[in-house]
């Protein structure tokens, strides 16, 4: 098997593995996705195509990306998800990082709706968090902009 193949069926597990952690929501709509850089061809990437649930994600359903968002493998019908441009631009700029994932989990997304921060609900939280945890400053990456850290 290809890296390309071994990189495609990993990606493939982890976003079936997004629904079973109760990252992605399948009671409604699975949305979400990952993408993993390929370590022989750091300038691509392997992200899911547009369509398939998360749960029924296989290594057919994926599809080779490069840095600038253009397809580059994977089946012609495939389409490239809405959000391939995010992940392009994060692993251009920042070639520290090897994967993205992207999702849109049903309390989280209601925390940063309402603007509110969010403490430790138990011993163990009390233990990994000394203050509260505070939602990130909404903004926009550019190509160009120093990483953030």
């Amino acid at each position: 098997m290809s890296e390309l193949d071994d990189v495609m069926g990993e990606v493939a597990l982890a976003n079936r593995m997004l629904v079973e952690m109760g990252l992605a929501d399948s009671s409604t709509i699975e949305r979400g996705h990952v993408s993993f850089r390929l370590p022989g061809q750091p300038d691509r990437f392997v992200i899911k195509a547009l369509g398939p649930a998360l749960s029924m994600t296989y290594k057919e359903h994926m599809v080779a990306v490069d840095t600038n968002g253009f397809k580059v493998g994977g089946p012609k019908a495939l389409n490239l998800p809405n959000e391939v441009k995010m992940h392009s631009c994060i692993l251009r700029e920042r070639p520290d990082v090897n994967s993205v994932v992207h999702v849109h989990p049903r309390y989280t997304v209601l925390m940063s709706v309402l603007q509110e921060q969010l403490g430790p609900m138990c011993i163990l939280g009390n233990r990994l968090a000394l203050n509260v945890v505070k939602n990130a400053e909404m903004g926009t990456l550019r190509a160009g902009d120093p990483p953030h850290r």
